[in-house]
């Protein structure tokens, strides 16, 4: 049966843009190397201490000037430009993206609105409906607060959301099919365990990001039956602290953490650790507070680019395959090609990818040559 939807006609028309190519902002102006030393009383000295406080919390905002930067923001072009559903209603807090490559669709978890919006892949808004939720308290439905959203090839839609801890399975339309208790799969009904955020790869096996009283990532079958977990909350290389961002390929599996060394991990399909990279400093290659990622490949070299939102430092940071800095993408701003705390990346895996801001409620849609 085809999947169609109805394209939602905008009454004013100007709501969504397609705008001309743009880079976006990746460097810095050449920062005055020359440095004024001064004495300091006693009495200065709590003044100066709040001061660098706050100068080194701007820095973490401004992106670093380098080469690679420039050369790869040469590479990428701003197409286009979303920031409501078509009829006028805002985006709000927006807290996930995702494309659907089966569909060449995109699909929102529009939290603050309590829906899910889908658009075409240039943007145009097509279809959106509310979440509903079991109240934990009374025996009805309420509205929900979707934080990601994923499709399989069927269409169905796996959804996962903040007032419950189970995975809501909807049709492509949103109608609800079943639900599927992460706990109950574990074997343990009393464990706490709340879904953070979700991948799917192209044989539409689940990785789902958990926390509460288990912090691993959780593998599911296309019928949703448990495979295995990965990883498991300590200190070693391998391990979680708390976990916010993730993204699979057919063979690997990344994940970011806010707080654990290093900042990104990287492990097979099966659960073997591969390499890790960045600390949550001031270094170019760190993450200060990393959220959504996308893997994509670069045609020239047939190598993966890993892009990893930075929603502290206002960036997308781009890292090579073995965990290279490469360049860092935006910056603070509310011109097309900056952003206000991005939250989430995906895209084609090859050229298109789109970035959504959780504080800016707008979805940018670029292209990488």
């Amino acid at each position: 049966m085809p999947r169609l939807r109805v394209l939602l006609k905008n009454p004013h028309n100007q709501l969504r843009r397609v705008l001309p190519r743009l880079q976006p902002r990746c460097d810095l102006p050449p920062r005055n190397e020359s440095v004024t030393m001064f004495h300091l009383t006693h009495y200065h000295r709590p003044i100066l201490q709040y001061s660098l406080q706050i100068l080194f919390f701007l820095l973490l905002l401004l992106p670093i000037h380098s080469t690679q930067a420039k050369d790869l923001s040469e590479k990428i072009n701003f197409t286009a430009l979303a920031f409501d559903d078509g009829m006028g209603r805002a985006l709000r807090s927006p807290a996930s993206i995702f494309y659907d490559t089966h569909a060449q669709e995109i699909l929102v978890a529009d939290a603050g609105n309590n829906r899910v919006l889908i658009y075409d892949k240039d943007l145009r808004p097509l279809y959106s409906f509310e979440h509903f939720v079991k109240d934990r308290y009374a025996d009805r439905m309420i509205k929900g607060e979707p934080k990601a959203v994923v499709a399989n090839s069927s269409g169905d839609l796996i959804i996962i959301d903040n007032l419950v801890s189970y995975l809501d399975i909807l049709d492509f339309r949103g109608n609800f099919q079943i639900r599927v208790f992460l706990n109950a799969l574990l074997g343990d009904t009393t464990l706490n365990i709340r879904p953070e955020c979700l991948a799917i790869d192209q044989n539409d096996n689940l990785y789902i990001v958990t926390a509460g009283d288990l912090v691993t990532v959780v593998v599911l079958d296309q019928y949703y039956n448990l495979k295995r977990t990965i990883g498991k909350k300590g200190g070693a290389k391998n391990e979680f602290n708390t976990l916010v961002g993730i993204a699979v390929t057919n063979e690997k599996l990344f994940v970011s953490d806010i707080y654990a060394i290093p900042a990104v991990k990287v492990f097979d399909t099966l659960g073997n650790y591969l390499l890790g990279f960045g600390g949550h400093n001031v270094d170019k290659s760190d993450l200060s507070l990393p959220s959504g990622m996308m893997i994509s490949i670069d045609s020239a070299s047939n190598s993966e680019l890993i892009w990893t939102c930075d929603a502290l430092r206002q960036v997308v940071k781009v890292f090579d395959s073995a965990g290279n800095f490469l360049a860092n993408i935006g910056g603070f701003g509310y011109s097309l090609g900056e952003f206000r705390y991005p939250a989430n990346i995906s895209g084609d895996g090859k050229k298109i990818f789109y970035i959504v801001e959780k504080v800016g409620g707008r979805i940018q849609r670029f292209e990488f040559k």
